[in-house]
């Protein structure tokens, strides 16, 4: 994958940072999808998130001030 050498070794808990409408979940490997937390400031834009990917983990957060703990997630 095209992910593979930008990821910590071995690969925890992910997020990414405006997720928009999920462009990204698209090209991610099940084994990544799996452990990834999307977070998108616009509702509208996390819902249709929601709505492409009823599973997705997905929090509305800014860049700013996401809601993890310091080290808790690549």
């Amino acid at each position: 994958s095209a992910f593979a050498k930008f990821l910590p070794h071995p690969p925890g808990p992910l997020v990414e940072i405006g997720a928009g409408g999920g462009q990204l979940r698209d090209w991610l490997p099940a084994h990544l999808s799996a452990v990834t937390t999307h977070t998108e400031p616009s509702e509208p834009l996390l819902a249709a998130l929601r709505t492409r990917f009823p599973d997705v983990a997905a929090v509305r957060a800014d860049a700013t001030a996401l809601p993890f703990a310091p080290a808790s997630v690549s």
